[in-house]
């Protein structure tokens, strides 16, 4: 891992580190019922005494298998994988966090690229070979 501790010119200090191994994201889930007419009548009723069941699965059980079985595929994954991550953070307020996909043999570059244009404020870091994931989410 590397890491770099910056401060841009309006005083925000950065960190801005690479990694190998990123979560797997977290799933959300939607509602599946979009219309309240089918609440009604007598597959509505048993719609809404199973719902503490499919409630069960949805809260509980598909979070399991995420972290039993997602979250080892991708750590074990990342031991194979060319691909590395380059986060620049700033945990003071208000919180930031900006995360690229980088090839193996360029993370270093990447790094220093991202942690010098934060030092001098540039509005948008863009360095070179490497793909932004986007704001705000953590490793």
């Amino acid at each position: 891992m590397i890491e770099r501790r910056v401060v841009g010119p309006e005083g925000r200090e950065w960190v801005v580190r690479s990694y190998r191994y990123r979560r797997p994201p977290w799933r959300a889930f939607q509602e599946g019922v979009e219309d309240e007419s089918s609440w009604y009548g007598p597959l509505g009723t048993f719609a809404f005494l199973l719902a503490p069941v499919f409630a069960f699965f949805t809260a509980f059980l598909v979070p399991l298998l995420v972290f039993l079985v997602e979250a080892p595929v991708a750590a074990v994954a990342s031991l194979f994988s060319d691909r590395r991550y380059v986060e620049a953070a700033h945990e003071g307020p208000p919180a930031s966090r900006m995360t690229w996909r980088v090839p193996a043999d360029g993370v270093e570059p990447v790094v220093d690229q991202v942690a010098r244009q934060l030092e001098l404020g540039y509005e948008r870091i863009q360095p070179h070979n490497a793909e932004f994931l986007g704001f705000g989410r953590a490793r």
